[in-house]
């Protein structure tokens, strides 16, 4: 019974582990080849920085508010919610045949993958003992921070041999795989009885952020000293 139980942890922290280096790989892999896709779009660099922007604004908006969503629906169905709403997001950027298109799709991946890391953590708590929350964390943090280092190499060597558009169809292709062991792996648990959620606060965080990164695009195209001119 011991080995069955630590195998099943081994298990949870493997397919948690693998899902935030893969939510995190996909925000930093495609930084070094933004100019390619600008080239390939005939877009400004401001333009063209919404393919990351994009991605990393509705990822920070979507992390904070995961945790209260998992409370109310269950931490395994959100974070599969969120890898099914990740790889639908990377095959939209597979297949996008405009800029516009392609970062509508790195909206709909940030909003999606933001549910990995934050239920990721959320999930830990809720699976391991007290004693082995904190090799938990580490584990899932440092699966974190090694993405985010490895992701530009990576991208910046893969996209060169196969294409930037390559990228999206791997991480797509590792997200519907991790989806099924997720559900297997993952607690359940949420307050059925319960639907209060602050959707006017989640709403204006989302707004207030978006906006100023749009002032701080377009500022970037126009310059921030047109006003007076």
């Amino acid at each position: 019974m011991r080995y069955e139980r630590s195998a099943s942890t081994r298990l949870f922290l493997a397919v948690a582990a693998s899902a935030v280096f893969v939510s995190v790989l996909t925000a930093t892999m495609i930084n070094v080849l933004v100019p390619l896709i600008g080239a390939r779009f005939g877009a400004s660099a401001a333009e063209v920085g919404w393919v990351v922007t994009g991605y990393s604004l509705a990822y920070a908006v979507g992390v904070p508010l995961y945790g209260r969503i998992s409370d109310l629906f269950g931490a395994r169905d959100v974070f599969s919610v969120g890898l099914a709403g990740f790889a639908a997001g990377g095959m939209v950027c597979a297949l996008a045949p405009s800029l516009a298109v392609l970062v509508f799709g790195r909206i709909v991946q940030g909003i999606g993958g933001a549910a990995v890391p934050a239920l990721a953590i959320v999930s830990v708590a809720k699976v391991l003992p007290a004693g082995e929350r904190g090799a938990g964390i580490g584990l899932i943090g440092s699966s974190l921070g090694t993405a985010a280092a490895v992701g530009p190499v990576l991208g910046g060597v893969l996209g060169q041999l196969l294409g930037w558009r390559a990228l999206f169809v791997g991480t797509l292709a590792l997200a519907l795989v991790l989806i099924p062991f997720a559900r297997g792996v993952l607690p359940d648990g949420g307050s059925p009885g319960e639907r209060a959620f602050d959707l006017i606060g989640g709403v204006l965080l989302g707004l207030a952020a978006g906006l100023f990164l749009f002032g701080v695009t377009r500022g970037q195209d126009a310059g921030f000293g047109s006003f007076s001119s």
